[in-house]
């Protein structure tokens, strides 16, 4: 594509492929998408996306639409298609969720969807973020305590939200920081405190990125789901799963 952006060619819009390795700049990807377990109508509405705004700035989502079949599916596209947009207009996490909301607003009354949306800038490491009512990513860093971000001020996309209710916030990124953003089929199970699955995250994040044995974030993927997702089959909901690492610069 020309100009400044740059899309990741394995993530087309008309739908989330159930595993891609990308790099940019210094950013290693892993996502990963698993679809519910048989079910009469399938749910189809998890997505995650990377894109390029500008050589100094690269664009991280998670979300997670509400309902099932056919008509979630047709909604994160239309989600989708909208942060991209919104992205590539004005850059900026509180004004792309602001917009995004008042996008989900105008669809239908139930059009509502989870969110979190980062904007990286590869010169300073800093990740500038924002989330609307979706669960907080995972970051962990060497000699650091693995921890979760700052949780949603925001509430959930599409109830008309005000624009002041979206507060962004900052992390700098240092050289072999790791980032586990996801959707919450990841972590929810019917009957189950979701503290709890939270701290259970973080702990399975940070014995997948023991600087011993860490790999690469495709590596780090596969040990996330293999201890939560052990049986994939069997999910009871959509799960996406992304893993970003900050690589030593080339």
């Amino acid at each position: 594509m020309s100009g400044t952006t740059e899309w990741v060619a394995q993530i087309p819009v008309q739908g989330v492929p159930e595993k891609i390795t990308a790099v940019l700049a210094d950013l290693a990807f892993a996502g990963r998408y698993i679809p519910a377990g048989a079910t009469p109508e399938p749910i189809a509405g998890d997505f995650y996306d990377l894109l390029r705004l500008e050589p100094d700035l690269i664009a991280v989502v998670v979300g997670d639409v509400a309902g099932h079949g056919a008509t979630a599916l047709a909604r994160m596209q239309q989600l989708r298609a909208a942060t991209r947009a919104y992205a590539i207009q004005e850059p900026g996490p509180a004004s792309v969720i602001a917009r995004l909301d008042s996008f989900c607003a105008r669809l239908d009354a139930e059009s509502i969807a989870t969110l979190w949306y980062g904007e990286y800038r590869p010169s300073t490491g800093t990740l500038t973020y924002a989330s609307a009512g979706h669960p907080p990513p995972v970051l962990t860093c060497h000699g650091d305590p693995t921890r979760l971000l700052e949780h949603a001020v925001a509430p959930p996309l599409g109830i008309g939200a005000p624009g002041r209710d979206v507060v962004e916030r900052e992390e700098v990124l240092p050289v072999g920081a790791v980032l586990v953003a996801y959707s919450d089929g990841l972590v929810e199970r019917r009957g189950t405190d979701l503290g709890e699955r939270l701290s259970l995250l973080q702990t399975i994040v940070d014995e997948a990125c023991d600087p011993r044995t860490q790999g690469s974030a495709e590596v780090i993927a596969g040990r996330v789901l293999d201890a939560l997702v052990p049986d994939p089959a069997q999910a009871q909901d959509d799960v996406c799963l992304l893993v970003v690492r900050r690589e030593p610069s080339l």
